[in-house]
């Protein structure tokens, strides 16, 4: 796995050792970097070198540089390698496969340098033995990051009084907010950064130990609490974040609980987060949590944190219980659309993340059984801290979203060419930047009424939803910039006289969708079925045929089950999180959004 990070720096500067044994390479023989097999002794010389470490971040490999190899008996050789090598942001507490770890972007201040190994391979008689290792690594200057990133994080010392600040807090905060038993102590500072947006924060990574002491005890005698010193104590990393807001401070905390070790050894390893099965198992499932859902918006997969895999030879399938991360799409859940055709929010559109706990099987086909999901905003002052000028969050009951939505749809309903009125169902979303002035951006849905669009003004406030299974819906972008006489609404094409007030810069993007029981009877058509009753209510589709339909559907226009009886998405703050039990999890991200203090 290759990392992109600046590599072409001097190689005099200050660095940090990772001790091992001193190389020695004497009669070796050349051997080519290209080599699968000694590209393969690479990835097993660094993962070994990993789980021989007890501090720091799992080191990821970028490239094998030299390789010399001596023969040993006949099926065997030791390979001396020098890898180049980047931090990534997983911590070894964790014991991850560096496969499954991220390197750190230009923004987070990357770390990188080079490892000497001689490791002992026999693959006739798979022995891999790491005889020593020497790594040296160091952070890409600052001068650096700043040419390429002038507003990222530069690093700062841990003895920084507002670092440790942030750690007493942030770690004060997660005992009291964890579910765990015990408390926890702060082993190590391992990470500290500071930066400036709108005013300044400070970043910090540590480790964590649990205590004797129960998660109850107070807090003056928690800090008296003795670490918890055998191979049953839980460890974890720390990322927090703390804002000095004028008038208050503001803290933030996500950690990663590790299972001992010994855990992890009592049962077999689960297929892994990469399995093919799994990823198909993960992606079709979403897939059918979107078709389960009433409202909302359409989640993406984002990645496979977890998984647990029990298989029934007898029925011929698998049972797996999987833990996905989420990302809330532009798309919603009224235009039933695949989730791999939406985009995923980016940071300028307030984002959404979260988690699924997923119940399916797989045989000939997934099978969806259960679902219960907890999304959330991303913090507005995460969201400030990257990018200062991006849209945030607005209560969706103030006075001027609601002025909005209906401007819009006003708009829409004097423009468009559909046959009938349609009217308001639900504000979903509203957010909100300065550009000239205030600007106002809110999502909504709308509903097709019995009124036709010729309906006199004075009568559309009577005008009910149409309420059967033929009726159009939509989704809707309104765009409002509330500044007077600022911008000005053109009349719309072949409608001079248009009773839409000028007195506001007002936009409207709205898709409507034909209804799942016409695109039935579309089909039907199509066909040349005629086995559907023609009576009872005139009604004009999308699609260029117009007749007459009955109120209850045939059986050839059952459109589907029930929704929502499946499971729930629910909003919810982030979880404290264990560290994955199944082999290569979680899988690397679909999506990141270049926040650096959050934890998707």
């Amino acid at each position: 796995m290759k990392h992109s990070v600046l590599l072409s720096l001097l190689l005099a500067l200050g660095c940090m050792h990772v001790h091992g044994a001193p190389v020695e390479q004497d009669g070796m023989q050349q051997g080519s970097c290209e080599d699968a097999q000694a590209k393969g002794a690479a990835q097993q010389a660094l993962n070994k070198i990993n789980q021989d470490r007890q501090e720091g971040y799992v080191l990821g490999l970028h490239r094998l540089s030299n390789v010399h190899i001596t023969k040993h008996d006949e099926n065997g050789a030791v390979f001396y390698l020098t890898l180049d090598v980047v931090e990534t942001n997983c911590s070894v507490l964790s014991r991850k496969d560096y496969k499954s770890c991220e390197a750190r972007p230009v923004h987070d201040t990357p770390v990188y340098g080079q490892c000497k190994a001689a490791i002992f391979i026999n693959r006739v008689q798979r022995v891999v033995r790491l005889y020593k290792y020497d790594c040296v690594i160091r952070p890409v200057p600052a001068a650096r990051v700043s040419e390429t990133c002038p507003d990222c994080p530069s690093h700062v010392a841990f003895d920084n009084a507002e670092v440790q600040k942030a750690v007493s807090l942030s770690l004060e905060k997660f005992n009291k907010e964890s579910g765990l038993a015990n408390h926890f102590s702060l082993l190590k500072i391992s990470r500290a950064t500071m930066g400036m947006a709108m005013s300044m924060y400070y970043n910090a990574e540590y480790t964590i130990q649990e205590t004797t002491c129960p998660k109850s005890t107070e807090v003056v005698m928690a800090e008296k609490c003795p670490q918890m010193a055998c191979e049953f104590a839980h460890k974890g990393l720390c990322r927090a974040s703390l804002f000095n807001i004028i008038g208050h401070t503001e803290t933030s905390v996500q950690c990663e609980i590790y299972e001992p070790e010994w855990e992890g050894r009592a049962s077999p390893d689960p297929p892994g987060c990469n399995s093919p099965e799994a990823v198909r198992v993960a992606e079709e499932a979403l897939e059918q949590i979107s078709q389960d859902r009433t409202d909302g918006y359409i989640l993406s997969l984002n990645r496979l944190y977890d998984l647990s895999h029990t298989p029934d030879k007898e029925k011929g399938v698998s049972f797996y219980k999987l833990t996905i991360d989420v990302m809330e799409t532009k798309c919603h859940i009224t235009s039933r659309k695949p989730w791999k055709q939406c985009k995923v929010r980016d940071i300028g559109g307030v984002p959404v993340y979260g988690e699924c706990e997923v119940s399916a099987s797989i045989g000939s086909e997934v099978q969806l059984q259960s679902y219960a999901c907890a999304i959330r905003e991303v913090p507005a002052t995460l969201v400030v801290a990257e990018c200062p000028d991006c849209p945030t969050a607005d209560n969706l009951n103030e006075p001027v979203v609601k002025e909005t939505a209906n401007l819009s749809l006003q708009r829409l309903n004097e423009e468009s060419r559909l046959a009938n009125y349609f009217t308001l169902e639900n504000i979903t979303r509203a957010s909100s930047q300065w550009v000239f002035g205030p600007s106002y951006f809110v999502e909504f849905t709308i509903v097709e009424t019995v009124c036709s669009r010729n309906t006199d003004a004075s009568e559309l406030s009577n005008c009910k939803p149409m309420d059967c299974q033929f009726a159009h819906r939509g989704f809707c972008l309104g765009t409002h910039v509330a500044m007077e006489d600022q911008f000005e609404i053109r009349p719309s094409v072949g409608n001079k006289d248009s009773s839409f007030p000028n007195r506001n810069a007002v936009e409207v993007e709205c898709e409507i969708y034909e209804p799942q029981a016409a695109v039935v009877e579309e089909q039907a058509h199509v066909r040349g079925d005629s086995g559907h009753t023609v009576q009872q209510h005139n009604h004009t589709h999308l699609h260029p045929h117009e007749h007459m339909h009955s109120v209850t559907p045939s059986s050839d226009l059952a459109v589907s089950k029930p929704r929502g009886s499946l499971g729930t998405v629910v909003d919810q703050p982030a979880p404290v999180r264990s560290s994955p039990a199944a082999s290569s999890c979680p899988s690397p991200h679909r999506h990141n959004l270049g926040i650096v203090k959050l934890r998707l």
